[in-house]
């Protein structure tokens, strides 16, 4: 029977599960069926009103000695099929906002551009950090609906960490902190997806600034893996505490303050989630903090 539970969302439970013994011999999945997960849209139309469902109904097949049998679930998703539809036209409708700000800026820049320099370059900064914060926003939750389609295109290690040296000076404030590229690294070329690659060691960079104070330098760089990948990596000289350490990848924890915490938590998501790679760091007196993204060797020709 369906049961509607507290949040009052319609499910019918694993409903075989109520009328099988705690243990039945025998039992085994079906050899020529596999399990599946599917959404289901239907309208129902009473003699006074009319209401659409979104389902997303579940099913596993298995045997009970000779008989074959289907155990399903369905559940009522039109909370989040509303919220993210509501979330599209959100980051839609920003993006456009952020976009006519920027056609104001450059505006304004072929009239004052002489007088205004540094402003309107500050101002340029701003605009283009809110737009990468609303699009890392946009594949976090793409990522976490698995609605994200990877773009993969060959690029090289130095361009993309002497661009990111570049881009992430507008997070040190004040430039009261070094950040620099490692000589020593090696001009690779990679194939893989470059969106979330650069996203990956922008939030590295922007944490490893952070926990740094003035006067320290944070350095960049990337060693040639010896599985034919590439290892990007972030050096900074703090120190993590023992309870930071233990929970860095813990989706919702952060030493910043409540409403955080999904930096390090998005880092891995996209790494081993779209890229087929790994995040991992060290944290030792002496040697500071690392983070690491291990790529793969991507294919033999990349589109």
């Amino acid at each position: 029977m369906p049961d509607t539970g507290r949040d009052g969302r319609l499910r019918l439970l694993h409903y075989a599960s109520k009328w099988m013994p705690p243990a039945v011999k025998g039992f085994r999945p079906l050899e020529y069926l596999h399990e599946a997960t599917q959404e289901c849209s239907i309208i129902r139309q009473s003699a006074d009103s009319l209401n659409a469902l979104n389902l997303q109904v579940w099913t596993s097949p298995f045997s009970v000695g000779k008989d074959s049998l289907v155990l399903s679930s369905i559940l009522d998703i039109a909370h989040e099929k509303s919220l993210r539809s509501f979330e599209r036209i959100f980051f839609h409708d920003i993006m456009n906002a952020v976009t006519g700000i920027k056609g104001l800026h450059d505006l304004i820049a072929l009239e004052l551009g002489t007088r205004y320099g540094s402003e309107l370059e500050l101002l340029q900064g701003a605009v283009e950090n809110i737009r990468d914060i609303i699009e890392s926003h946009k594949d976090f939750l793409a990522v976490e609906t698995q609605e994200y389609i990877r773009e993969d295109s060959s690029f090289e290690t130095l361009p993309l960490l002497t661009l990111l040296e570049s881009f992430c000076q507008a997070f040190n404030a004040g430039g009261r902190k070094q950040l620099v590229l490692d000589s020593a690294s090696p001009n690779i070329s990679v194939c893989s997806d470059v969106r979330l690659v650069q996203r990956i060691l922008v939030n590295m960079i922007k944490n490893a600034l952070e926990a740094s104070r003035a006067g320290d330098v944070v350095r960049l760089g990337c060693l040639a893996a010896p599985d034919g990948g590439v290892t990007f990596w972030v050096q900074n000289p703090s120190v993590m505490a023992q309870e930071t350490r233990l929970r860095v990848f813990e989706k919702g924890f952060s030493t910043k303050g409540r409403g955080r915490g999904f930096g390090t938590y998005g880092m891995r998501l996209f790494a081993e989630t779209c890229l087929g790679g790994h995040i991992r760091f060290t944290s030792e007196p002496g040697q500071g903090t690392v983070f690491s993204l291990d790529l793969p060797a991507g294919p033999g020709t990349c589109c």
